[in-house]
């Protein structure tokens, strides 16, 4: 139940505050002992625990199992809202900022475009599917009780987070040159024609602009986007299974 609670903590749906508690509660308990069986048929019986102290780091380790799988496989959806943010803040969207209850907190309009972008990708790739299936096979590598808050070092942070960096820097690319363009444009013609209110107009030609540029690359986003999912998916799968090795090595 530990690392199940890791995973839904920092998966994506699971992890929106509008989810409500009891149901995040509820389905926790449910995959937990639907798993149960599986677990047993393949782990060796555990030594008992018998006072609080000795079970408290046991469960911190379980569940930073599955929070690190949840967080690596999250990544690129992460990093697609901070390209938003970026190309809103270029256009001029920055004051436009709403509400968003997935993640209690307020965020551009344009990353949260982007977000669900990645986020309808993930689904469609089965992205939750396959990492409730690998979390569960991490039981197979590494028994319950064995975990360790010290496998977190174990994650290749600088690659995960290096590839979100490139995946924001493609998607705000087109956006950010196109601004970029009509800023020079429009800082031409404020030269030949100062009788032109340039800041009033120039708002208006950077968020159009944007918005048909964003426009027509959102296939191309799209494709972007699947590419780095199913890449941190992979590497989610790859470091699941080598807990046992690290595990042993640890030890």
């Amino acid at each position: 139940m530990a690392r199940v609670a890791g995973l839904a903590l920092s998966t994506p749906i699971l992890m929106a505050a509008s989810i409500p508690t009891r149901a995040k509660v509820l389905l926790i308990v449910l995959v937990a002992a639907a798993s149960y069986p599986f677990v047993c048929s393949v782990c060796p019986p555990a030594e008992p625990v018998t006072d609080v102290v000795g079970l408290l780091p046991m469960i911190v380790g379980e569940a930073a199992v599955g929070f690190c799988m949840g967080l690596i496989a999250s990544m690129p959806l992460l990093f697609l809202e901070a390209a938003g943010a970026i190309c809103g803040h270029q256009m001029g969207f920055g004051l436009a900022r709403v509400y968003n209850p997935a993640a209690d907190e307020d965020a551009d309009v344009l990353g949260q475009l982007l977000y669900f972008t990645g986020f309808g990708t993930f689904l469609m790739l089965g992205g939750l599917e396959r990492l409730f299936s690998m979390l569960i096979g991490t039981f197979e590598v590494l028994p319950p009780g064995t975990a360790t808050v010290g496998l977190i070092a174990s994650v290749d942070w600088a690659s995960a987070v290096g590839a979100g960096l490139d995946l924001a820097l493609r998607v705000s690319a087109p956006v950010t040159g196109i601004v970029i363009i009509s800023s020079a444009v429009l800082g031409l013609v404020g030269k030949t024609m100062p009788q032109i209110n340039i800041m009033s107009v120039g708002f208006t030609v950077k968020a159009i602009a944007g918005m048909l540029v964003l426009a027509f690359s959102i296939l191309a986003v799209g494709e972007v986007s699947a590419e780095e999912i199913s890449e941190s998916l992979r590497a989610t799968a790859v470091w699941a299974g080598s807990l046992g090795e690290v595990a042993a090595h640890g030890r």
